[in-house]
């Protein structure tokens, strides 16, 4: 799936986009990150996050609504082939939810503010809520391609982050590290010859069910625009069937062998981010269960 695109904020990267505000998430793009404390943590540490950034932005002279951390539940990540068939005859290849995603649903307060604002103080409200590195103080995270990331260290979410964990300036670093371990292991499975054998023999397959696809990414190519009648079926149909093909050619088995091998290979390598991640997530436990008790 392509990246999203939702017009709530939220503590990850606010962006304007042809003069709407919209943040960009990962959302079913990429593996969940190595590091990450279990759901209902992540949860909690999501809610105080949430209320401090609220606060920050009230003091700042603009509103905020919280926003869940998963809008959309039923929304999943198949990041190789589609492989619950259950799922695939529910959703096909999840186009629906991906819209609810996307959208702002209506009598969304949040989004009506955003769109409400005017140019400048949509602006303004961009700069209270992420910033705008050039400052002396910057959040500099050093990625393991060499590049470097920058976040304002006065912004609401950099602040938010400040109280809630500590080490602003470690939890930045870990994080951008570690959010970004997914797409490299994903990289590193379709790179793996073994890969490459267990999609011919999902191609095979496919094209024995009629399908003549190379690839899942050819298979979701061809499902129709979604102003065309009888496009979700048709979806439904395309998904089905390369669900079925991942299970009956032994490529979902693969692919997740592959996936939990290069899940410890990536992690070895960037242990310590990893380690730094979960050290300081586990910390702030106690802070924000008080934080979402005092609400």
């Amino acid at each position: 799936m392509s990246k999203s695109w939702r017009w709530i904020a939220s503590a990850a990267a606010v962006v304007a986009l042809a003069g709407i505000v919209a943040v960009t998430s990962q959302g079913a793009a990429a593996p969940r990150p190595q590091g990450v404390v279990p759901g209902d943590q992540a949860e909690l540490l999501h809610a105080a996050e949430q209320i401090l950034i609220g606060q920050c932005l009230d003091d700042r002279g603009f509103s905020y609504w919280p926003q869940p951390r998963n809008p959309v539940p039923e929304l999943r990540d198949f990041p190789y082939v589609l492989d619950d068939v259950d799922w695939a005859r529910r959703h096909g290849f999840g186009s629906e939810l991906q819209r609810r995603f996307d959208e702002p649903q209506p009598g969304d307060p949040y989004s009506g503010y955003l769109r409400g604002l005017s140019p400048a103080r949509r602006s303004a409200f961009l700069m209270a809520l992420n910033g705008k590195p050039g400052g002396s103080g910057d959040l500099v995270a050093k990625l393991p391609n060499g590049m470097e990331v920058k976040r304002s260290d006065t912004s609401c979410v950099s602040l938010a982050e400040q109280r809630l964990y500590g080490d602003v300036r470690a939890w930045y670093q870990a994080k951008r590290v570690t959010d970004g371990l997914g797409g490299a292991r994903v990289g590193l499975v379709t790179a793996d010859p073994a890969y490459t054998v267990a999609l011919h023999a999902w191609s095979a397959c496919m094209r024995g069910r009629g399908f003549a696809y190379a690839t899942p990414d050819d298979a979701r190519a061809a499902v129709p625009d979604s102003t065309t009648p009888g496009a979700f079926a048709r979806e439904v149909e395309i998904a089905v069937a390369e669900a079925t093909c991942a299970v009956d050619s032994g490529m979902a088995a693969t692919v997740a062998s592959l996936d939990r091998h290069y899940a410890e290979v990536v992690t070895r390598e960037q242990q310590s981010a990893v380690d730094t991640r979960a050290r300081l997530a586990t910390a702030a436990l106690p802070r924000a269960r008080e934080i979402v008790r005092a609400g």
